[in-house]
């Protein structure tokens, strides 16, 4: 599967990087402001990665929550999987994108903004199928306990 990458700072160079290692992903377009494209697969308008069939997901790690709120749910929209780790993003967007992902038939994945060691939010989705959750409890650090309060 072909994946996209918003933003091309620290963090976006280390995502392009893996996915050129990983195992059944290729690197796809990546999203940078204008002026900076000076390579091939630099983009600089999201229509360009939402508008290409050849990709299949976006991981986004620009932070903020715009503009990254508006390509999350363009590309959502356009049915490509969508990945991030921005936390201000999940907490203030994150049940809207949910909601559009499940309308799309496409994964919206943000395990990486809150809990990123421990896959627990995979399986408390799981869980939630199944099961009435009643409460939830555990040590976690400061801004993944923000993040679940902002979520509620």
């Amino acid at each position: 599967m072909k994946v996209a990458v918003l933003g091309f700072g620290t963090v976006g160079v280390g995502v392009y990087e893996m996915l050129g290692k990983a195992n059944g992903l290729e690197q796809g377009p990546v999203l940078v402001r204008p002026g900076k494209n000076d390579a091939p697969f630099k983009v600089t308008s999201i229509e360009e990665i939402v508008n290409d069939p050849s990709v299949g997901a976006v991981a986004e790690v620009m932070g903020g929550v715009e503009p990254a709120y508006s390509y999350a749910a363009a590309a959502l929209k356009a049915g490509k999987h969508f990945v991030t780790s921005n936390k201000a993003l999940v907490a203030a967007k994150g049940p809207e994108l949910d909601a559009i992902a499940r309308e799309q038939g496409v994964a919206f994945l943000f395990s990486a903004a809150c809990g990123g060691g421990v896959p627990f939010l995979h399986n408390l989705a799981l869980a939630r199928e199944s099961d009435e959750i009643r409460a939830l409890g555990g040590i976690l650090n400061g801004t993944t306990n923000y993040m679940l309060d902002a979520m509620q």
